[in-house]
């Protein structure tokens, strides 16, 4: 069975993926503009799928800011996203 995240893919704001990845917003957007982390554009604002937020962390987010120990959580308490 597919996990829950690809069936239904939870997306974050800039703010709250920051606030999950200890990462600031200027850093994620960085990224974005690097092309290193995928974001989805609705009109003004940016959304992130938090799947990608974690790929990111894992394959690139630690060299963004040097070594993090971030602990993205296997699932959110948000709903309806």
């Amino acid at each position: 069975m597919a996990p829950a995240d690809t069936i239904h893919p939870q997306y974050l704001s800039l703010a709250e993926a920051g606030a999950i990845a200890s990462f600031s917003t200027r850093t994620l957007r960085r990224a974005i503009a690097a092309n290193k982390l995928q974001a989805h554009h609705v009109g003004r604002n940016v959304r992130i799928e938090l799947a990608e937020l974690r790929r990111w962390i894992e394959a690139d987010g630690a060299a963004a800011v040097g070594s993090c120990g971030v602990a993205i959580p296997a699932s959110s308490s948000r709903s309806g996203r």
